[in-house]
């Protein structure tokens, strides 16, 4: 998983193009498949992995105001 593929989510789920069941299933198993505590959302679980979290820093310019708002509630 990485931020592109959680930005496109997020996308689809702010355009209203992916059902409300669905984001709310991807949170939970996302967290899961990454192998943290499954009540993570996987925004905040990729925030406790420096790499990950260097990636952000170093890349959250060229995001959506919308998205790097939803990624910095974890950061």
């Amino acid at each position: 998983m990485n931020f592109d593929n959680i930005e496109l989510i997020f996308n689809l789920y702010k355009n209203k193009m992916i059902d409300m069941q669905l984001w709310m299933r991807w949170k939970a198993t996302a967290a899961e498949s990454m192998m943290t505590i499954p009540k993570f959302n996987a925004a905040e679980s990729m925030m406790t992995i420096p790499k990950f979290k260097k990636v952000w820093n170093n890349t959250k310019f060229i995001r959506s105001k919308e998205f790097k708002e939803f990624i910095d509630m974890y950061h």
